[in-house]
């Protein structure tokens, strides 16, 4: 395990984890994400954030020892396992940053599941984004009607803003202090051109999604969702065909969850 993070509250305060994005050691430029990569995150460590990156594309170890996590953010459970065995139990971040690079609608649907949305943003606010911390995403439709679908739980956690200003997001910044090294590249992926994707279908190219909730009901969420995987095993059994003179199991009432529901072994006779 490498401790990259600082465990003072002021070096918590300046860190960011990219999602989708890797720390590459890619030291001249080339077409794909290496070089840009490198380059947007080198800008901003000279921004002064401590910056990881997460992807499931790539091997650990990069430029720096330790900067970089293979793992898949759409699997909830694993993402936050490998982290913390990345970077300890007590890892935290002051931003979680979803890269807008690359992004054309039908290849964020396919690579960003409803999953990311329904499981994988909450893990975050329960795990690894300090009070007041935000989560960026990238204004494309399928992200909104993502946010719509799963609005009562992400607002459970956070306050979502819609962010007309694009020099309000640090990675958008760093990726304009990047723009000379990007033009290096074959490809000339820079802010100017990855922006437009997203003024397409809003007037606003980010969401901010704030973490409002008290660390005190964000206990609570956790304790609650122990008992989710537990609930879904109960509702298949329900649901299936009971066995000839076995007994069958039903629910005959839920408030909300299997802590609160009762259930009933009924005897076929």
């Amino acid at each position: 395990m490498h401790s990259i993070l600082d465990p003072d509250k002021e070096s918590i305060k300046k860190s960011i984890l990219l999602l989708e994005m890797v720390f590459s050691d890619q030291l001249l430029p080339t077409r794909g994400q290496e070089f840009r990569d490198r380059v947007r995150c080198i800008q901003l460590q000279r921004l002064g954030f401590n910056v990881c990156t997460v992807d499931d594309k790539h091997k650990d170890d990069y430029l720096f020892p330790g900067l970089h996590c293979n793992a898949n953010f759409n699997q909830a459970r694993g993402f936050i396992s490998q982290i913390r065995g990345k970077w300890g139990n007590d890892v935290k971040f002051s931003h979680v940053i979803l890269d807008y690079f690359f992004s054309p609608v039908s290849w964020a649907r396919e690579r960003w599941s409803p999953k990311f949305f329904s499981e994988t943003i909450p893990a975050i606010a329960t795990n690894i984004l300090t009070p007041g911390g935000k989560l960026w995403l990238p204004s494309l439709e399928n992200v909104t009607a993502a946010i719509y679908l799963n609005h009562t739980r992400i607002n459970s956690f956070f306050t979502v803003h819609e962010v007309e200003d694009p020099m309000k997001h640090p990675l958008y910044v760093a990726t304009e202090n990047a723009t000379v090294e990007l033009l290096s590249c074959p490809d000339n992926y820079t802010n100017e051109n990855q922006i437009l994707p997203l003024l397409v279908y809003h007037k606003f190219p980010f969401y901010a999604l704030e973490l409002t909730r008290s660390e005190e009901s964000m206990d609570y969420e956790c304790e609650y969702n122990k008992f989710s995987t537990t609930e879904i095993m109960w509702d298949t059994i329900s649901l299936a065909q009971p066995l000839s003179d076995g007994p069958r199991l039903v629910r005959i009432f839920s408030g909300g969850g299997a802590i609160n529901s009762v259930w009933a072994v009924l005897c076929c006779t």
